[in-house]
């Protein structure tokens, strides 16, 4: 959606004057500024004073695999650690490495959502399921 809308090619734009275009990505770029920001003076406090800290962020077209490092884990499917989304999701660990345990996953039957919304379900949320066995499986 963000390639859409820095090229000013976004279907929302089809009634917007170039002026009301222009200052909805210039008020968009300052915003992702100033997360970006936030992002870098979380990761040095982190290392400056030994916090251990995990960072967990949707994988596809992500601004911050351009402007950041490789992420430490990519995981594809959500899905498989118990999640009730597909999407593939990517975390950056900070002052520590993720693991690689070999455990038995907890999975109970549940409904695999793939649209952004259903029933009131966002798609970024993480199920508790995929917590827990993302926990045992790459912390612990």
């Amino acid at each position: 959606q963000n390639n859409l809308i820095w090229s000013k090619k976004c279907y929302n734009f089809r009634n917007w004057d170039e002026n009301k275009i222009d200052d909805y990505i210039n008020q968009r770029l300052k915003q992702r500024t100033n997360f970006y920001l936030y992002f870098l003076k979380l990761i040095t406090i982190a290392d400056v004073r030994g916090l251990k800290l995990i960072i967990e962020n949707p994988y596809n077209s992500n601004f911050l695999l351009t402007v950041y490092r490789k992420p430490d884990l990519v995981i594809k499917n959500r899905s498989l650690y118990g999640d009730n989304h597909i999407k593939p999701t990517m975390f950056y660990s900070i002052n520590f490495t993720f693991k690689n345990n070999d455990i038995e996953m907890i999975n109970t039957d549940k409904e695999i959502l793939i649209h952004n919304n259903i029933n009131g379900h966002v798609r970024s949320m993480l199920h508790e399921e995929f917590a827990y066995n993302f926990i045992k499986k790459h912390i612990l």
